[in-house]
């Protein structure tokens, strides 16, 4: 059911020339049915044995073939129907040294921002993702792919900071206070909880 409720966040997008990997990692439900019934040829489904959030993140990183990439978990949806299409425009707009720009996140239940910006728009170095002084919370980035190559997801599970610092010291953020995604914490199986 979470899958589908994306699904239709995804369909919903004013941007549609996409592709959405999904890595299954060792679920026992139905999830490749589920993935099967959508019957698009823009989705590639791919199945590994469980082995945690950031193997999954790893491995479908290795499907990547787009100039950019948005990480947004099954348990989330985008804000509204012109979100990507919005965070396409901003990073296409951006120098060299900007490879990533996120967008803040809302509560599912109280409507309100999971992230706090000191202004509507930062573009932050190293040592502001560090301080924690400008920007904290949840925020839903989109990369441009080539800033992420030899940088992977921690392989433990947790700890998916280390990679954005590790982000941060090669490359600038834009920080906007403009959502990105809603943010469920509905259901207890899910990746949040």
């Amino acid at each position: 059911h979470l899958l589908e409720r994306l699904w239709k966040s995804i369909k919903a997008q004013s941007f549609q020339e996409f592709e959405w990997i999904i890595v299954d990692d060792g679920s026992n439900d139905n999830t490749s049915d589920v993935v099967e019934k959508f019957a698009d040829p823009r989705i590639k489904y791919i199945y590994q044995e469980n082995m945690g959030v950031n193997y999954a993140r790893n491995r479908g990183e290795l499907e990547i073939k787009c100039e950019y990439v948005i990480f947004i978990d099954s348990d989330d949806v985008f804000f509204d129907n012109s979100t990507v299409n919005r965070m396409l425009t901003e990073i296409k707009g951006t120098s060299e040294e900007i490879g990533v720009v996120s967008f803040t996140t809302i509560c599912s239940d109280s409507k309100k921002s999971l992230s706090n910006v000191i202004e509507d728009k930062i573009i932050a170095g190293y040592p502001d993702h560090i301080e924690e002084k400008k920007f904290t919370g949840e925020f839903l980035p989109i990369y441009k792919t080539d800033i992420l190559n030899d940088i992977s997801w921690p392989l433990f599970n947790g700890f998916e900071m280390i990679r954005h610092w590790k982000i941060a010291r090669k490359t600038k953020t834009i920080i906007l206070n403009k959502p990105g995604r809603i943010y469920y914490q509905d259901d207890t199986n899910s990746l949040s909880n």
